[in-house]
C-alpha cells in the first residue's frame, strides 16, 4: 500500500525513525535512511513509498500501526494514502462515488486528523451525534 508522508519538524530520534521505516516497508537500512534523509530536506516535501503489511494484517490497520509508531517517537507528520488516495479524492470531488465510497474515504482520512473529525462531527445533528455516541463500544 502506497503512503505519502510529510514531516512537520525534524525528528529528534532519526535512528528509531529509520528503524520504523525499515520494519514497515521491507526496505533495507540504506534505502530506509535515504527516505528519512529526503523527508528531512527543507522545505519538508512529502515522500511516497510502499508499506509492506504482512498478508494476515489489514493494510489500513497496518497503516494505523505505522502512524502510531511514528507518533510514539514524537514525530509530527501528515500522512495520506499516496497516489491512489489522491486519485480517489479527485473522483469523489467530482461526485463520482456512492455514499459508501465517501464514508470509506473519510474513515481513512480521519486517522490522526482531529480537525477533520471535529468538522465532520459538528455537521451532525444532536440526534445523529447521540446515535454515534450510543454505538461507541466501551472497554
Amino acid at each position: 500500500m502506497k503512503v505519502k508522508l510529510q514531516i512537520k519538524t525534524n525528528c529528534l530520534n532519526k535512528l528509531m525513525f529509520v528503524k520504523i521505516l525499515k520494519n514497515h516497508t521491507g526496505l533495507g537500512l540504506k534505502d530506509s535512511k535515504e527516505i528519512c534523509d529526503r523527508l528531512h530536506e527543507l522545505p519538508y516535501q512529502p515522500v511516497e513509498f510502499l508499506l509492506d503489511p504482512p498478508v494476515d494484517i489489514n493494510p489500513n490497520e497496518y497503516a494505523k500501526l505505522f502512524r502510531e509508531e511514528l507518533s510514539e517517537i514524537g514525530l509530527e507528520f501528515n500522512m495520506s494514502g499516496g497516489t491512489d488516495f489522491e486519485r480517489n479524492r479527485k473522483l469523489l470531488v467530482l461526485g463520482l462515488g456512492e455514499k459508501e465510497d465517501y464514508v470509506s474515504f473519510l474513515e481513512e482520512a480521519m486517522i490522526n486528523q482531529k480537525e477533520l473529525l471535529n468538522l465532520a462531527l459538528n455537521k451532525l445533528s444532536k440526534d445523529d451525534l447521540k446515535e454515534v455516541f450510543d454505538n461507541i463500544k466501551t472497554i
